[in-house]
């Protein structure tokens, strides 16, 4: 520690303005993948209703939630959102195993039993009421 002021040390920067850490040129901002409307939800059965979600493993680094729907008096319903070529997401429709296969085949078997378990929430909702 020194004592006397005429041997202190300055700051580094006391003399030029701080710098910003940018490379010296700027990619130029990227564009939309899709123009166009986008839909939020697919065409649904009348008096459908969301049952409950689980996430896929499609890949490594994707896992897309697939929202199971129970439809009075059919077969209960899953959707997953997927982009596409363009790169805009669109809905897709899967089959009723499909998510539970998926999860099976990644090695994930709690998430192949959330699926059945969304799958057995669905049947019970959309059963007939007995004596009908």
């Amino acid at each position: 520690m020194c004592s006397n002021p005429t041997m202190s040390r300055q700051a580094r920067t006391a003399d030029r303005p701080p710098r910003p850490n940018l490379p010296a040129s700027l990619p130029p901002p990227p564009e939309p993948l899709a123009t166009g409307p986008t839909t939020l939800l697919p065409e649904l059965p009348q008096g459908a209703r969301c049952v409950g979600w689980v996430r896929i493993p499609l890949t490594l680094t994707s896992a897309p939630r697939a929202y199971l729907y129970a439809v009075p008096g059919g077969v209960p319903l899953w959707l997953v959102r997927l982009p596409s070529q363009d790169g805009a997401p669109r809905w897709c429709r899967l089959s009723r195993t499909e998510p539970v296969r998926w999860a099976l085949a990644s090695g994930l078997p709690k998430v192949a039993r959330a699926a059945l378990a969304l799958l057995a929430r669905a049947g019970h909702a959309t059963s007939p009421p007995e004596g009908a």
